[in-house]
């Protein structure tokens, strides 16, 4: 009984790294996504301010979306449903970062109009699919999380039972040992009392 409830608790603790495996991903995919919207409104701020000293928060959001991407990517390698999504996910990724790149650049060499106007004239349609690709890893993810819980929670369960059971049968075992012994205890008691009043008897011959 205590080799098969070692199992269980092991296999519930592999069981319970796994939900928190899929925490850290859903997590690394809202990040991903908060980055890329600071990208784009870094790049208004400063197609507002004109300021370079803007810029700084941009920068540091395109390493986030490349470090991000990469998270996920080797979170779920062994995942082939999310690593389907991940050529899509990376190109329009891409391709809103080099469109707030341009964005920049013609606030820095045109000026002001020319930048506003590229802004307005984005292309929204790509943007809704970036949005729709981090949707589905999301789904997936948390359809996992919510197996792997699932499956913590009855290993847990199952874990108890063999545990409580097991003790039952320990605390019977042990009162059966005890009572045997009591009773063999006993009977040698009564053994020797008998000899020795046999011994005591004289002998008539």
């Amino acid at each position: 009984m205590g080799s098969l409830s070692y199992r269980w608790m092991v296999v519930s603790d592999e069981s319970d790294r796994w939900a928190r495996h899929s925490h850290d991903v859903l997590a690394k995919i809202q990040d991903l996504a908060l980055a890329m919207e600071s990208i784009e409104s870094a790049s208004r701020g400063f197609v507002l301010t004109g300021k370079e000293s803007d810029l700084e928060a941009y920068r540091a959001n395109v390493s986030r979306v490349s470090q991000d991407q990469a998270a996920i990517r080797t979170l779920t390698a062994d995942n082939a449903a999310q690593q389907i999504h991940f050529p899509d996910l990376e190109v329009l990724a891409a391709e809103r970062i080099q469109r707030a790149d341009m964005v920049i650049n013609l606030r820095r060499t045109q000026g002001f109009e020319a930048a506003v106007a590229a802004v307005g004239s984005r292309p929204e349609e790509r943007d809704t699919e970036f949005q729709a690709l981090v949707g589905k890893l999301q789904d997936e993810e948390v359809r996992l999380r919510a197996l792997r819980v699932a499956s913590t929670e009855r290993y847990l369960s199952q874990t108890e039972t063999i545990l409580f059971f097991g003790t039952l049968l320990g605390i019977l075992i042990a009162g059966v040992a005890a009572w045997a012994a009591v009773r063999d205890s006993t009977k040698r008691a009564k053994a020797e009392e008998s000899l020795a009043k046999r011994r005591e008897i004289p002998d008539i011959a």
